[in-house]
């Protein structure tokens, strides 16, 4: 028999409950913001157009510094989760 440890199972439990909360959460938000403009004012649906349009227009360079820092607070991360768990 394999040796069960209880904490792992707790962990991979909980990492399952929060993606799959965090997906529906996701989901449901998207179907909103789809929905928003429907059959709403003229206003609101130019403001989805509106912001919808500066998302296609950021230019990801400029952020390249901070994605940069997060990759490397991250791996600095898996590292220490990998050494300590050894």
């Amino acid at each position: 028999m394999t040796d069960f440890d209880l904490f792992h199972f707790y962990r991979f439990l909980l990492a399952v409950l929060v993606a799959s909360y965090a997906l529906v959460r996701l989901v449901l938000f998207l179907a909103r913001w789809r929905d928003l403009g429907v059959g709403d004012p003229r206003g609101l649906g130019l403001l989805k157009r509106y912001v919808l349009l500066q998302l296609i227009r950021v230019r990801l360079w400029r952020f390249a510094g901070e994605g940069l820092v997060i990759g490397l607070l991250l791996a600095l991360l898996i590292t220490l989760i990998t050494l300590h768990a050894t």
